[in-house]
């Protein structure tokens, strides 16, 4: 994961490896939390420059990836 210096946006790595990118409006839950190395879910759609997440949510260390 790389996230912006501004926090308005990073970049996820999907299941692919490829790199995805988000913007501080697509996380649903934990939001305050979200740092490099932070376990998260989400959705990835495609959008206008390529693969785009929706719905992230960061994952608690007791959560299991969906």
């Amino acid at each position: 994961m790389r996230i912006d210096p501004s926090g308005e946006f990073g970049f996820l790595e999907g299941a692919d490896g490829q790199e995805v990118y988000f913007n501080r409006n697509s996380v649903v839950e934990g939001r305050a939390s979200i740092a490099v190395g932070s376990r998260v879910s989400f959705v990835e759609e495609r959008g206008e420059k390529g693969p785009q997440a929706s719905t992230v949510r960061v994952l608690n260390k007791h959560s299991l990836r969906t």
